[in-house]
């Protein structure tokens, strides 16, 4: 095992060195998770569609960052392989379709910050990601939001002395500090006790992977 992972870093480096280019066919298997294929080149995409969302050169990756996405990879196949044995009742195609339109339209106005001139297929171009790639990628991050919100919320409880410790010890000071106006509690609650729904969602995801891996054959290849 101590040789496929000094392999799978020496794999990372020689990536990190080597030009990610656009159209570039990539098929050798880099990981197998319960015997799915994680192939070279949805690990490519998948680095590409991230830079993307975050308007990251895809110079500035290190070894770390590519190695991060892999086992995000192995996260999200894990993840739909439980999606899967559970039968999960995907979104309509309509719902999908909406939710990938405000995705991109959250990319345009971002590049559209810091680069007005750019255009959503020259911002595409620039990361060698086509339409269909962005759309086929967008979708199944939407619909694994989705499974992972429907297993994890319906059983957690935010008590409302949790949010009233929230706005007392963190939101009032952050105010204060950025010298806004204090918001009253019941203004703000809401968003207060859903912030703390997706930190406690998150914590149970975490736990729930490490579960998974753990119960799992993920081999590197």
């Amino acid at each position: 095992m101590r040789r496929c992972l000094q392999f799978a870093m020496l794999l990372l480096v020689l990536v990190a060195a080597r030009p990610l280019v656009a159209g570039e066919v990539l098929d050798r298997i880099v990981v197998t998770v319960n015997g799915t294929a994680i192939l070279e080149s949805d690990w490519d995409e998948a680095v590409r569609f991230e830079c993307l969302l975050e308007q990251r050169p895809l110079q500035a990756l290190t070894p770390k960052d590519l190695k991060a996405t892999l086992d995000r990879l192995v996260d999200q196949t894990l993840i739909h392989q439980q999606m899967q044995a559970a039968k999960f009742a995907p979104l309509t195609s309509e719902e999908i379709s909406q939710r990938v339109l405000d995705m991109r339209e959250q990319v345009t106005h971002n590049f559209s910050v810091s680069s007005p001139a750019i255009t959503w297929r020259q911002a595409l171009d620039k990361y060698g990601i086509d339409p269909e790639q962005f759309e086929a990628r967008a979708a199944l991050q939407v619909q694994t939001l989705r499974f992972i919100d429907l297993r994890f919320r319906p059983s957690i409880r935010i008590d409302q002395g949790k949010v009233e410790s929230y706005y007392r010890e963190k939101l009032l000071p952050e105010l204060q500090r950025n010298g806004a106006k204090q918001t009253p509690l019941a203004e703000v609650s809401p968003k207060i006790e859903e912030l703390l729904v997706q930190q406690t969602m998150d914590q149970m995801l975490t736990a729930w992977l490490r579960d998974l891996r753990a119960q799992s054959q993920v081999e590197l290849r």
